[in-house]
C-alpha cells in the first residue's frame, strides 16, 4: 500500500498497546510492538556517535544510534534536559533509539485513527497518520502516527543530507517538514 494512502489503523491491531512519545509537548505514536526496550538518557555514551545521531548506547551486545527530535521534527544536536528516556526501536533493517521527555503507554481504544491530510503529506516525512484521544479533563489530544521503519528512513535521509552539505563545505542542519506547523 502506499504511504500516501495509508491507514494508519493498519499499524496496530485492537488489542494493540500504543506508546505515546512525548517530546517537548508534541505527541508521536508508535506500537510497543516496535519497542524493544526503554533506557535512561544517562547510559548513553554521547561521545560516540555517526550518521547525525546525538549518541550511541549498548544495549544486549548491540549498539544503537540514538536520536534527538524537536517537536516539529528537526534533528538536534544537543540534548535537551528535559530529554530523559531513550525509545529503542527494531525495524526491519536496523535498531534506532529516539530521546523522549516521557513515554506512556495507551490502550488502542482510546484513539481515533485518521489518515494524515494531503497538506501534511511532505516528501520524507516519518508521520504516516494521525491518532486522537481525549484526556483526563477531555480535552482532545493530537498524536502524530510513526513507525520504526519510518523513523529510521527519515534519520537516514537526514544523516545523507547532511553529510552532503559537510561534503559541498556547507554547516547546514537538514531541515525536515515542520508537523507543528501543519496543525496550526
Amino acid at each position: 500500500m502506499s504511504r500516501l494512502f495509508h491507514d494508519p489503523s493498519s499499524s496496530f491491531s485492537s488489542s494493540s498497546k500504543i506508546a505515546v512519545m512525548a517530546i517537548d509537548g508534541a505527541r508521536f505514536v508508535v506500537s510497543q510492538n516496535e519497542i524493544v526496550s526503554l533506557e535512561s538518557v544517562l547510559d548513553m555514551d554521547t561521545g560516540a556517535s555517526g550518521h547525525s545521531g546525538v549518541g550511541q548506547l549498548a544495549f544486549r551486545g548491540e549498539i544503537w544510534e540514538t536520536f534527538c527530535l524537536s517537536k516539529d521534527m528537526q534533528l538536534l544536536a544537543d540534548i535537551p534536559f528535559s530529554r530523559k528516556v531513550c525509545v529503542l526501536l527494531k525495524t526491519s533493517q536496523a535498531r534506532v533509539g529516539v530521546l523522549c521527555d516521557s513515554v506512556q503507554a495507551i490502550d488502542y481504544a482510546q484513539f481515533g485513527w485518521h489518515p494524515l491530510p494531503e497538506c501534511m503529506r511532505t516528501p520524507g516525512s516519518p508521520l504516516v497518520g494521525l491518532a486522537l484521544s481525549r484526556d483526563t479533563e477531555m480535552q482532545l489530544q493530537l498524536g502524530f502516527i510513526v513507525t520504526a521503519d519510518s523513523l529510521m528512513r527519515y534519520f537516514a535521509e537526514r544523516a545523507t543530507l547532511a553529510s552532503a552539505a559537510e561534503g559541498d563545505g556547507e554547516s547546514a542542519t537538514p531541515q525536515a517538514p515542520r508537523a507543528t506547523d501543519l496543525t496550526r
